[in-house]
């Protein structure tokens, strides 16, 4: 049998400072995936490498600014293979990640999985984190329960079947994009949980969840965005 075929669908909002390191995590995995940038409106240098890497197989969606949701909106529906790896431009993937991913994709009970990111630095040096004690699946069940803890967007996998059903995403939500997705995915299957840090989260202070805690109008968008987001996880409850 041949093995699935794997997508990496990146956001970039001039991020291209960091641009290159995620794309070459990417190419360096051994395992060929198909990379779809969607570049948000960028104006820094982002659009010139993504230029230069077109002939590395990386794809670019240029856009107008029109927001996390929209890049990410494009880039899933434009993806093509039967799992969809999400990555943040800022963030990196660690070695052997697509192929752990894919082993976990074998059951076919599961429609997601999750993996550790660690939280490091501008210079992607590791910062002390706590990582979950997470059980080998998430059920619905779980999530219900308050069971169930969520790794950040780039520590994140989907089958595409399962994300033509979740998307696509509301743009009522800025700060709960990733787990509108994988709590929604738990709908239609189990989420494997990969207890090992398979990629870097990128703390720089540009991120929009740095310093939330004191800036009172990340503070109030936050409000806002949790709001949205329960109402979205009522109607799916109340469809179930």
């Amino acid at each position: 049998l041949m093995a699935p075929r794997i997508s990496v669908v990146i956001d970039n909002y001039n991020y291209g400072r960091f641009l290159e390191e995620a794309l070459d995590s990417i190419l360096e995995q051994g395992v060929p995936p198909e990379i779809i940038v969607a570049d948000d409106g960028s104006t820094d240098e982002s659009r010139d490498i993504l230029k230069a890497y077109a002939g590395r197989g990386v794809r670019a969606l240029l856009q107008e600014n029109q927001g996390q949701a929209t890049a990410f909106n494009n880039g899933l529906a434009a993806a093509t293979g039967d799992v969809v790896c999400l990555l943040d431009s800022d963030d990196v993937f660690l070695p052997g990640k697509l192929k752990a991913v894919l082993e976990a994709f074998k059951d076919p009970k599961v429609v997601c999985v999750q993996h550790f990111l660690h939280d490091t630095d501008a210079k992607l040096t590791p910062v002390p984190r706590r990582f979950p004690n997470w059980p080998a699946r998430y059920t619905l069940d779980d999530y219900v329960a308050g069971r169930t803890e969520f790794t950040a967007t780039s520590g994140l996998a989907f089958r595409r079947e399962t994300l033509k059903k979740l998307l696509p995403i509301p743009k009522d939500l800025f700060y709960y994009l990733d787990d509108f997705l994988t709590a929604h995915a738990l709908f239609f299957g189990e989420i494997a949980n990969i207890p090992e840090v398979l990629g870097l989260h990128r703390m720089h202070g540009d991120n929009w969840c740095a310093g939330g805690l004191e800036n009172p109008a990340k503070i109030e968008r936050d409000f806002v965005d949790r709001a949205n987001y329960g109402a979205h996880r009522d109607r799916w409850l109340k469809e179930k």
